[in-house]
């Protein structure tokens, strides 16, 4: 088991603006992995922090995804 966590600037997404802030539950279920968590969204930020099972060696264990990428 391996701890894993994100972070999105929800603008590259065009997004509105959250007023409120919210808790979101994260769940992949690939063929090779998976991956459950929860996560926090506001403004215009939403960070994760989740669990992942059999996650390959090269994947990242943060991701960052903004409008620059």
């Amino acid at each position: 088991m391996t701890l894993v966590g994100g972070y999105q600037d929800t603008r590259a997404n065009s997004e509105d603006f959250a007023i409120t802030p919210f808790l979101f539950l994260v769940w992949v279920k690939n063929e090779r992995f998976k991956i459950f968590g929860l996560g926090i969204c506001w403004g215009f930020s939403s960070t994760y922090l989740g669990i992942s099972t059999k996650l390959p060696k090269g994947y990242p264990r943060f991701i960052n995804l903004n409008k620059n990428k």
